[in-house]
């Protein structure tokens, strides 16, 4: 339900064109003030101006200048200040609304006015232009490092994936099948789908009749949810499946009279299946359905789970889990983290509906988890041992989209400017990465983003990938091979249909 809520809001919200005009720069706010020695500081201060205004020459940089007296403005920039395209401020207004502690400082913006990096006390002598290059990246996608996939693919479920011995497994929701083919040269390994044997051991309980009821309706006795491959090139696959179908006799009184009908409505609930060699039921079952699950080891499993109580009614404080388990069914899993835990720490007086579980990836190095989750305004650490929560400082885009999107979606309001959708997550090579698309209802892009973070939550880059002029990008996926610490992108485009290319 929340996978198809979020798709069809996707295509509903209105949004502007997502075309990235590519000479679209950093913003630079530099707060000064004169000294009693202002040559002392004017050096280095036009240093840094002539430094942005060569590599930076579109963007926008103003200085603000602190003075206790406005009519030493123009005698102090006249004397001490060198630039071409310089504006200038005189307020305090704007230092509280940065939250300016020291003078000088330097922040820079990204195109969306937030903050992505600020040089203030030591730090601003080691300003250099490559360090912003380094921030706020433009790049081209190398279509000469791609691989085609070869075998068809329909719609890929989001967050199934799973890369184990060079081979992507996947979930194909429009083919109701499982994928696998080659990481290396896109051909295809297997499909998996339902045989004969297994849909009658499912269907066993029910009749002929409401088989063909079940048939003519068009309803589907067999769905995958997601795949984790075990051993033995086997797959523990769960599943939504139609366990029986029940009818009600319902008693209406028309004009005194008494009218009875029958209604038929389908059961369902979810199975483990073991796809293989032979297809079985798997004996080893867990009731509660694992939502995007991901492997980080051969003994660390972790997944989102939803409880959901009748209606909602007061019971929100047990609705959000994030739970870890030893194995792929998710048995003797642990709790980490509650809504009523995330409430505390954001100090969230309610939370009306998560349209999204969010992503969750795990820091070996430090034994904790990264959660982002933007419509709970949420993005933190927590540490396996103490279950200690720390917050992180979104930067950029990211921190864009944490600040809008609950409240957005909760007000019921539409998008009035460019919007971004957080798809996926995954750590690579000390760095947790994150994939952020641009919202589009003609639902094709001509670019996409990634942001980076230190494994201690310090911001490191906003980066934005293009592709060909005549190309567009329909549907995009991030997925993190752990065993190998690499990443790669799946892509469906307009001109080149399916392919994978390396992060």
């Amino acid at each position: 339900i929340i996978v198809v809520f979020i798709l069809i809001l996707l295509l509903t919200l209105n949004c502007k064109s997502n075309s990235l005009i590519t000479n679209q720069q950093p913003s630079f706010y530099f707060f000064i003030e004169p000294p009693a020695c202002a040559s002392c500081v004017s050096l280095p201060i036009n240093n840094i101006i002539s430094e942005i205004e060569k590599f930076f020459a579109n963007s926008k940089l103003e200085i603000i200048v602190k003075v206790a007296d406005s009519s030493l403005i123009n005698p102090f920039i006249k004397k001490n200040i060198r630039g071409e395209n310089i504006s200038f401020a005189v307020t305090d207004s704007i230092l509280k609304v940065f939250g300016i502690k020291s003078i000088p400082t330097l922040i820079v913006l990204n195109f969306h006015n937030d903050e992505i990096a600020r040089f203030e006390k030591d730090s601003i002598k080691r300003f250099s232009a490559k360090s912003i290059q380094k921030l706020f990246n433009h790049y081209l996608l190398d279509y000469s490092k791609i691989i085609p996939i070869k075998y068809p693919i329909g719609n890929p479920q989001v967050q199934s994936f799973f890369i184990k011995e060079n081979n992507l497994s996947y979930v194909d929701i429009m083919k109701n099948e499982i994928g696998v083919f080659n990481i290396h040269s896109g051909d295809s390994v297997n499909t998996f789908t339902p045989d004969s044997a297994l849909i009658k051991k499912i269907t066993e309980k029910i009749s002929v009749e409401d088989l063909e009821w079940l048939h003519n309706r068009l309803y589907p006795i067999f769905s995958f949810n997601y795949a984790i491959p075990t051993n033995n090139n086997e797959y523990l696959c769960n599943a939504k499946v139609i366990s029986g179908v029940k009818t009600d006799t319902i008693v209406k009184n028309v004009d005194s009279v008494e009218q009875k009908m029958t209604r038929k409505k389908y059961l369902n609930r979810n199975v483990n299946v073991l796809f293989g060699n032979i297809q079985t039921l798997d004996s080893k079952q867990n009731n509660t359905l694992a939502n995007s699950p991901k492997q980080f080891s051969s003994n660390l499993f972790v997944c989102h789970n939803i409880i959901k109580e009748k209606n909602y009614n007061n019971h929100l404080d047990s609705l959000f889990l994030i739970t870890e388990s030893n194995n792929p069914h998710f048995l003797n899993s642990r709790a980490l983290l509650s809504l009523n835990d995330l409430k505390k720490a954001y100090k969230l007086d309610s939370v009306h509906y998560i349209p999204s579980i969010g992503l969750i990836d795990y820091n070996k190095e430090n034994d904790e988890y990264f959660y982002l989750n933007p419509w709970l305004k949420t993005f933190i650490s927590i540490n396996r041992k103490n279950f200690k929560t720390n917050k992180i400082c979104a930067k950029g885009l990211l921190n864009y989209i944490v600040e809008t999107s609950a409240d957005l979606f909760e007000a019921n309001l539409g998008y009035d400017n460019e919007n971004y959708y957080i798809m996926e997550a995954g750590i690579i090579k000390d760095t947790y990465n994150i994939l952020i698309l641009p919202l589009n209802k003609d639902k094709s892009t001509d670019y996409y983003v990634t942001q980076k973070y230190d494994l201690n939550g310090n911001f490191i880059s906003e980066n934005y990938y293009h592709c060909e002029k005549n190309d567009k990008i329909f549907k995009i996926h991030f997925i993190t091979d752990y065993a190998k610490n690499t990443g790669y992108f799946l892509i469906q485009s307009k001109k080149r249909s399916w392919y994978l290319t390396y992060y």
